[in-house]
């Protein structure tokens, strides 16, 4: 028992350490994985392997992931798009934010929702100053779009990324369950945002429309039509077989086509392993371990056995539950820790009672993707929005009218999950 509470104190000091500025989470949870694995090794009873709790699959295919998006954002390939996108709205400003948007969300299903932010905020910024409109009610749009993408592919994020592969869902999983879903609940958003705000927006003068075709041109973010080409067809072609080869493990794709797009576009090498977001490889390797020591000492079975006897063999009360607290949990803590406390739970449910693995995964989804916007600093993208919304004066967006708009969407989001989550659920309850 002492020794549990001594892992679960190492946990709390990781999770508490992501939201602290000053302090290096990742060293902190390398070392917390590191004083855990000796307290097992030397002090349990029960035989503790760490390398045996590390899932290796999706930790290699975000490396491959990043490599090929690497490559993709060197050669400006997601700037060219957004920038084409914006000339198609010719000015229009209620035609801008629903393409801009859409565009945002369909991208955070294939790359991280932070790059999207970083890719698309200050397009948003320069082209609201061309149109002479203030541009913080689009950045609000968008970053609370992202997240609904979130929930599109099984490789839009980290923790998409490790919930697939410990449950084995596939991109059809997703198609079949989650992708309908998303684009309604992002109908819903987008007319919403344009009801209460866009709505009521200064109008753009028609020189102004003019001005911003003349200023943004896409092509002048090409250096290299060669690799351009190369890091464009290479994308497409890695997300084409993710989607068209199911069977095949995704980090055979992922580390097959970032490799090749690494050596076709001759970026330097080291360059771009030094742009590879080690931190969050060590972080999750690190996290594995400890979630994988309380496993070991039992403390995670424990946990499952007590969210059994509150919901009985209630699939439809073990789905709403998951869905709750892990938006809760996500809006306080960083989502990759909320997925690996929850993972063994769900496995505990699923294998040592016989709950359907289908609707608990479905609500940890959306849960850990759409909880994230009830507080700014849930989400990444959220608080990268917030610092260049920041950075470049935009007079329109601030902490305050976030929090304020963005927790209300996530209460509203959160309804319609519970809801979806209900009706997804209950054909499992009668089988």
């Amino acid at each position: 028992m002492t020794l549990t509470i001594v892992v679960l104190g190492i946990l709390a000091l990781i999770i508490g350490s992501i939201s602290k500025e000053k302090w290096d989470y990742v060293s902190i949870s390398v070392i917390g994985a590191l004083v855990v694995t000796l307290l097992l090794v030397f002090a349990s009873p029960h035989p503790f392997n760490p390398l045996e709790t590390i899932e290796f699959q999706p930790l290699v295919f975000i490396f491959g992931m990043q490599l090929a998006v690497l490559v993709a954002e060197k050669e400006h390939v997601f700037e060219y798009v957004t920038i084409k996108v914006i000339r198609a709205t010719k000015g229009n400003q209620r035609v801008f934010f629903y393409l801009i948007c859409t565009l945002g969300t369909v991208m955070a299903a294939f790359i991280a929702d932070v790059t999207v932010s970083i890719l698309f905020v200050p397009l948003i910024i320069k082209t609201c100053r061309i149109l002479d409109v203030p541009a913080g009610t689009y950045s609000l749009g968008l970053t609370i779009c992202i997240n609904i993408g979130s929930i599109l592919t099984p490789f839009s994020s980290g923790e998409n990324i490790i919930i697939s592969a410990f449950f084995g869902l596939s991109m059809g999983f997703y198609t079949s369950y989650l992708l309908a879903f998303s684009f309604a609940v992002l109908v819903v958003t987008l007319l919403l945002i344009d009801r209460l705000y866009i709505n009521r927006e200064p109008k753009v003068h028609g020189e102004r429309k003019v001005l911003l075709l003349d200023l943004l041109d896409a092509s002048v973010v090409v250096r290299s039509k060669r690799r351009f080409y190369t890091a464009s067809l290479g994308l497409v072609g890695m997300f084409t077989c993710l989607f068209i080869f199911q069977d095949v493990p995704p980090l055979v794709f992922a580390l097959l086509f970032g490799v090749f797009l690494l050596l076709a576009s001759r970026n330097n090498m080291q360059d771009i392993v030094r742009e590879i977001e080690w931190d969050v490889i060590f972080f999750f390797a690190s996290l594995f371990i400890v979630i994988g020591a309380l496993q070991s000492l039992g403390f995670i079975a424990l946990l499952g056995a007590g969210i059994q006897l509150m919901v009985g063999n209630s699939v439809i009360l073990a789905s709403l539950l998951v869905l709750i607290f892990s938006s809760v949990m996500s809006a306080f803590l960083a989502n990759s820790p909320t997925v690996l406390i929850f993972l063994p739970i769900l496995d505990y449910l699923i294998t040592g009672f016989g709950f359907p693995m289908t609707p608990l995964a479905v609500a940890l989804l959306l849960g850990v993707n759409l909880g994230g916007n009830f507080l700014p600093q849930g989400a990444a993208c959220d608080m990268m929005t917030l610092n260049l919304n920041k950075k470049y004066n935009v007079p329109n967006f601030s902490y305050k009218r976030l929090l304020k708009v963005g927790g209300g969407f996530a209460f509203l989001h959160l309804g319609i999950c519970c809801a979806y989550v209900v009706m997804f659920s209950i054909p499992f309850a009668i089988t």
